[in-house]
């Protein structure tokens, strides 16, 4: 998630990341090239941490909310709700079902405006796990690499094999 939203400031959106104090993603973010806001983040209901999304979505302007998992969405899209414009976007990166029951149902179908998966087959199992799912609210993309920053084929110098090395 992180490159996400480091690529989206790069192409010049503002962008804020909301997140516990010591979460790992807070630690690892470039707060030259995002804006980072710790909150506390309580249950999936929790009226003090939606009220306090309430007032960052409307004193940063926010328009488009990311959320990674299902108590993100619910407080997110539950705020979202009482700030005109603000739309939530489901992350769902992982190929694994989602629960078939009124909650999921209310956080995919409700609160979540698009649910982004990374793969064909993760959104086969998302509308296999979970047949009140819109197939049109669910949007594949596919995550690219940055290779630069893994090249080193380049700096070998010599071929290393394991197992039998060919003759």
């Amino acid at each position: 998630m992180l490159g996400i939203i480091e690529e989206l400031a790069k192409c010049g959106h503002r962008v804020t990341l909301v997140s516990t104090p010591n979460a790992e993603i807070v630690r690892q973010a470039d707060k030259e090239v995002i804006n980072v806001v710790p909150m506390r983040i309580a249950g999936d209901l929790d009226p003090l941490s939606i009220i306090e999304l309430i007032k960052i979505y409307r004193k940063r302007k926010i328009d488009i909310v990311f959320a990674n998992v299902g108590k993100d969405i619910r407080l997110s899209g539950i705020a979202a709700k009482f700030v005109p414009g603000v739309s939530v976007i489901a992350l769902h990166q992982v190929d694994r079902e989602i629960k078939n029951n009124f909650r999921y149902k209310i956080t995919y179908n409700s609160l979540a405006d698009v649910i982004v998966v990374n793969s064909l087959a993760t959104k086969n199992t998302l509308l296999q796990s979970a047949p009140w799912l819109m197939d049109e609210k669910i949007k594949v993309v596919y995550h690219g690499i940055n290779s630069e920053k893994y090249s080193m084929a380049n700096t070998l110098s010599s071929p290393f094999f394991m197992g039998n090395s060919p003759s």
